[in-house]
């Protein structure tokens, strides 16, 4: 064989290497971009560097959406949709579980938490006016509930019914599915996150003293974890472990049914609220995507830094709040 013939095989050979790579990188990314997340996994938004992260079982990373303008609850739908609530863009966003995000609805008023009923509706407390939003698989927004104060994260009950803590007063408001509103608990410490256990004992972090309340079905409220560093939210994992976002060192610690504490995830940015997937659903792939915000935002919400020593004030009139759809978030390849 001559060198011109041995140096073609070795370009040809080149050749077909290089489109073997690019057809492996290629497939590699249809897989990252559709293979649904485990039951498990663990979402969690970062409020100060507006991102939505995916945790896994064993502690690793991704960051799935970014580009949010102070993300605070999220929800998964029946459909494995993840949907996230930002405060100073007034939107909620749906992001698919092949990682495509879009504005489903926009309008509200510092929207906080993200609960959904057996129909699909969703239910998000709005801080700064006070009410509960409806809103339907149709992306049509009405009033559920007034006359909260300060209301921030949401969850539901086994009957339907919602229970919504009230930061200002420091109580947990119980809703009816037909829209009563009754007080459920009081002499909380700005609570926050709530989340139930199996046997239907409700949970709540509260970032004023550092501890997390155990509220049983009878209302008795008790203490059941302190000294911790401004706690935002709590969830459970399908063992029964119970996880808690501590705003205050950047971490996320699990407390196990054994009862071990022990540090689940460090170094976040922020980390304001959390969902693990629903059991037997798909969810957001792990494909990085972002979601432009306005840079005009309303910013009346009391950082939990600042309120340590500090209670927050009243509620004060929103300012140069902004009503009107951002621009739809554009997805980024893998």
């Amino acid at each position: 064989m001559t060198w011109l013939n041995q140096r073609s095989v070795n370009l040809t050979v080149q050749a077909c290497r290089r489109r073997v790579c690019a057809f492996l990188v290629f497939a590699t990314s249809l897989i990252l971009a559709v293979f649904p997340a485990l039951a498990d996994d663990l979402y969690v938004t970062n409020s100060i560097e507006g991102t939505v992260v995916k945790i896994d079982a064993a502690g690793r990373k991704t960051v799935i959406a970014k580009g949010f303008n102070k993300p605070n609850g999220m929800g998964f739908d029946k459909a494995g949709n993840l949907f996230v609530s930002a405060e100073n863009s007034n939107t909620v966003s749906r992001i698919t579980p092949a990682g495509v995000v879009t504005i489903f609805a926009s309008g509200l008023h510092g929207p906080y938490g993200v609960a959904f009923d057996t129909s699909g509706n969703m239910f998000v407390p709005n801080w700064e006016n006070g009410t509960v939003s409806k809103i339907t698989p149709a992306g049509n927004i009405s009033t559920f509930a007034t006359g909260l104060d300060e209301p921030s994260a949401v969850t539901r009950d086994k009957e339907g019914n919602l229970f919504v803590s009230n930061e200002h007063a420091n109580t947990i408001s119980k809703i009816t599915p037909a829209g009563v509103v009754s007080t459920y608990a009081k002499g909380l410490a700005n609570p926050n996150g709530l989340a139930f256990d199996a046997s239907g004992n409700l949970y709540v972090a509260n970032y004023y003293n550092g501890e997390v309340s155990k509220i049983t079905s009878a209302g008795v409220v008790t203490p059941f974890l302190s000294k911790q560093n401004i706690p935002n939210a709590v969830a459970f994992d399908s063992k029964g472990d119970m996880y808690v976002v501590i705003y205050g060192d950047n971490k996320i610690v699990k407390f196990s049914t054994e009862g071990k504490l022990t540090d689940f995830v460090t170094s976040l940015s922020g980390p304001w609220s959390m969902v693990f997937v629903p059991e037997a659903k798909g969810a957001a792939a792990s494909t990085i995507v972002t979601s432009t915000t306005p840079a005009s935002t309303t910013t009346v919400r009391p950082d939990p830094a600042s309120t340590i020593a500090t209670r927050p004030p009243p509620k004060q009139a929103a300012t140069n709040s902004t009503t009107s759809a951002p621009p739809a978030p554009a997805a980024v390849k893998p």
